[in-house]
């Protein structure tokens, strides 16, 4: 039985692959065809128009990781530099603290 799946699961892969490089090599043969990138346009406004909220919520919680990823990166340096220690922190001290350095700019 497992073997039937495991045969199963392989053709299952070769299949997908077979059909990523079909689409691959259709797109390269169309890429630079004025119709093909209209209805690539047409498709991406769609999708985009159909899951708004979601693909927003999603860049915003990007942009916020990026952000906080800056502030630990700053608050690393200040550390190396002796400026500052994390003795003792809580994790709401240290959201404190990236909140005051969002406020100062850093």
């Amino acid at each position: 039985m497992n073997n039937n799946n495991n045969k199963d699961a392989e053709r299952l892969n070769k299949l997908l692959e077979a059909r990523r490089r079909a689409a691959k090599a259709f797109h390269e043969r169309n890429k630079d065809n004025e119709v093909y990138k209209q209805k690539q346009r047409e498709n991406s406004k769609r999708v985009y128009q159909k899951d708004k909220e979601r693909i927003i919520a999603r860049v915003r919680a990007n942009q916020r990781r990026i952000q906080e990823l800056e502030q630990l990166e700053r608050l690393n340096e200040l550390k190396e530099q002796g400026l500052i220690t994390f003795e003792k922190l809580t994790i709401n001290d240290n959201r404190e603290l990236l909140s005051n350095l969002e406020i100062l700019g850093m």
